[in-house]
């Protein structure tokens, strides 16, 4: 979250992933998944982010928008405010009907104030077995007995987390997402990466928190437009790596129309070679040049985009496309025209 929030230049972009955060948190409390709501808080109130008040301004000042988001996350405070042991959450979370998912770090630290608050073995006197001696209650040989309180309370922090596993979530399970998360919880750079409690990370997003917010007077107006523009200048790439993905795309579809064009070309010629039609009755140009442009057509899309003066060519990928792009009449014919034509040899045959 850390990482993503100081991502943006600009402290308004920096704002509204703050807010996208914020309505996520508000939807984990919906869900009850407070360990989700704990999450979120924590990170706003990391010091890289807490700092920021250039950002911090700019989500206030979007109008009632803002304001409603500044109330969403004062009420997340509100319910997992650490004063008096949790004391808010803990009455939420006994209000709370499943499927509800509890902050796992009260309850890891209610078991270590047990371990650790506990003795093990209580020693305790043992009454003189003479019946004699028993009104007096005088003790005498000293025993060790296992501190049964202690395990009583483990086993009821444990018990009531357990009550929290009887019922699921009833969510649709997207396999993109599911996939997605998977894979990014075997990534070890990621996990390296994502870890709040690293020296190294923190001292990293302190530094990068810095340089996106200066402390006052220690900004020039210049070196703000610098980041400003490496900002766009990214943006850029972006947009450029999309339309480079679509191109592929479109390279990959005339590549097919191309080839399956030729490949029904070919059939037909070796049909007028086993006694049906000639291509020439068909309407079709079977010259060497002809034939010859088209196995290059199917060839690889690469020879036509650097031979802008084969014409034939060109015109048989652009009616294989469909897209009309060509200019001409195609020597080779139509591919609805070749498809019919391969039909009427087929009845024939």
């Amino acid at each position: 979250m850390i990482e993503q929030i100081l991502k943006p230049i600009s402290p308004e972009k920096r704002g509204a992933v703050i807010s996208k955060f914020i309505r996520i948190g508000a939807l984990f409390l919906e869900l009850k998944n407070f360990n989700g709501v704990m999450q979120i808080i924590s990170a706003l109130h990391s010091a890289p982010i807490r700092r920021l008040e250039q950002t911090w301004d700019c989500l206030r000042g979007v109008g009632p928008m803002g304001r409603t988001m500044i109330e969403n996350f004062e009420r997340l405070e509100t319910v997992m405010e650490h004063t008096g042991g949790f004391k808010s959450y803990r009455s939420t979370l006994s209000k709370s009907e499943q499927p509800c998912l509890p902050y796992l770090g009260v309850h890891l630290t209610d078991l270590m104030f047990v371990e650790e608050g506990n003795k093990e073995w209580v020693q305790v006197k043992k009454l003189d077995e003479n019946p004699a001696s028993f009104p007096s209650f005088e003790p005498c040989n000293d025993v060790k007995l296992l501190n049964w309180f202690k395990k009583n309370k483990v086993a009821e922090i444990i018990r009531e987390l357990g009550l929290y596993q009887q019922v699921d979530y009833e969510f649709d399970v997207d396999p993109s997402v599911r996939d997605w998360l998977f894979a990014l919880g075997e990534d070890k750079d990621h996990k390296l990466r994502q870890q709040p409690n690293s020296k190294a990370n923190a001292e990293k997003w302190y530094q990068i928190s810095l340089r996106i917010e200066p402390k006052k007077g220690e900004v020039s107006e210049s070196y703000v437009k610098l980041l400003m523009e490496e900002e766009r200048m990214r943006e850029k790439i972006t947009e450029l790596e999309v339309k480079v993905g679509r191109l592929e795309q479109e390279k990959k579809e005339l590549e097919w129309s191309n080839q399956s064009l030729v490949d029904d070309l070919k059939m037909l010629h070796r049909m007028s070679m086993m006694g049906g039609p000639r291509l020439q009755d068909l309407g079709i140009n079977t010259s060497s040049n002809n034939l010859l442009n088209a196995g290059r057509g199917a060839g690889g899309m690469g020879d036509n985009s650097h031979n802008s003066n084969n014409s034939n060519n060109n015109v048989l990928v652009n009616n294989a496309a469909g897209r009309g792009r060509g200019r001409g009449a195609n020597p080779l014919g139509s591919l609805p025209q070749i498809v019919d034509m391969k039909q009427n040899l087929r009845g024939k045959g």
